[in-house]
């Protein structure tokens, strides 16, 4: 309970945060996405220069390290030139890799024109996606107003806790798809000086992990293009369902809220899908659906709460200023009567309501 307490909190501040973002051109998250890209590159420029001498430095002193025992047991000149062309080898391609910063990037550009040809989806930002879920919040009420009137008070705080619903998903999915790409660039700015270190037998690991680590980031775009390519799919004809809604036919709103879960779920497990994907493992499970369903259900709760609070302190508000107001004239009646009690004229007062008389 606690855990999605925990989600459905933060994924309100995720809602009510990108719209700060995507308010205004000082804002914009793609600009902020090129700031990000702009500190990679600066970064990356003094951190490729450290690379390229730890890795030559770490080189020498791995080559001494392989040469001096093989010379201590015996000269064996085509073992030790054997040995010595292969660890020349593994340097130079470090040693390319460091300088060559558009090699990962080509990795993860080619997964990422995978995903645009395969969603249809031309060259997005953050708040493109974000905007997209605005504009289907939009043709859903446009919908609704042509079959129903807001005095319909059950369908209009259903359609409201759906639309929460769908701002929450695309607002989601735009966090995770700048989320992705922060991660990216802060990868190709710090991935020199990680290169460098694998430069040696015993560290080597840690390169061969920063040649696969493109592949991880180029599978996850994959995936948040798959699920933005449905997402879009989906705004297409929800608003032909909500066309079809009656007041005594409200399965295409239960439909929307249900297809929204489940894009939610989407949205919220993308990276784990990409990871599931290179892992050759499947982890998610009804569970996961359940999750996302009581947080969606937590959050049209909040919004439930807040319009019945905002009422119920308003009705309470009215209620205390007629009674003042009732208390008042029974009071000026009764001292006009005159000779009557002063709390005579409290009789006057509404029953039920602050001020009235017993």
């Amino acid at each position: 309970m606690k855990r999605g307490m925990h989600l459905t909190a933060a994924l309100l501040l995720l809602a009510l945060a990108v719209p700060a973002f995507a308010a205004g051109p000082e804002y914009d998250l793609g600009a902020i996405m090129g700031q990000y890209q702009t500190a990679a590159q600066d970064f990356g420029t003094v951190i490729k220069t450290a690379a390229v001498r730890l890795a030559g430095l770490l080189f020498l002193i791995d080559l001494v390290w392989m040469v001096l025992p093989r010379l201590l047991k015996g000269p064996d000149a085509q073992e030790l030139l054997t040995a010595v062309i292969m660890r020349l080898m593994w340097y130079c391609l470090v040693l390319w890799i460091i300088n060559t910063p558009s090699v990962p990037l080509a990795f993860v550009n080619g997964f990422i024109q995978l995903g645009k040809d395969g969603s249809h989806l031309t060259a997005i930002s953050p708040s493109d996606v974000f905007w997209q879920g605005i504009d289907l919040v939009n043709n859903m009420s446009s919908a609704f107003e042509k079959t129903s009137s807001a005095l319909d008070i059950y369908p209009s705080m259903l359609l409201l806790g759906v639309e929460f619903i769908v701002v929450i998903v695309f607002a989601f999915m735009a966090g995770q798809y700048a989320v992705t790409w922060i991660q990216f660039w802060f990868f190709m700015a710090m991935y020199p000086i990680v290169m460098a270190f694998g430069v040696t037998k015993f560290t080597k690991d840690m390169a061969m992990k920063i040649i696969t680590t493109p592949i991880v980031y180029g599978v996850r775009f994959l995936a948040l293009y798959f699920v933005l390519s449905v997402a879009v799919k989906v705004a297409g004809f929800i608003g032909n369902d909500l066309s079809t809604m009656t007041m005594t036919n409200l399965a295409p709103l239960w439909s929307v809220a249900g297809g929204s879960i489940v894009l939610l779920l989407a949205a919220i497990k993308a990276p784990q899908m990409a990871t599931d994907l290179l892992n050759g493992t499947s982890s998610l499970s009804a569970a996961d659906g359940l999750g996302a369903g009581l947080a969606a259900g937590g959050a049209i709760g909040m919004v439930a709460g807040g319009a019945v609070s905002a009422a119920t302190s308003m009705a309470g508000g009215v209620q205390s200023a007629v009674g003042k107001a009732a208390g008042a004239f029974g009071a000026a009646a009764g001292g006009a009567a005159g000779g009557g009690a002063p709390g005579a004229g409290a009789g006057l007062g509404v029953p039920g309501l602050s001020g009235a008389g017993a």
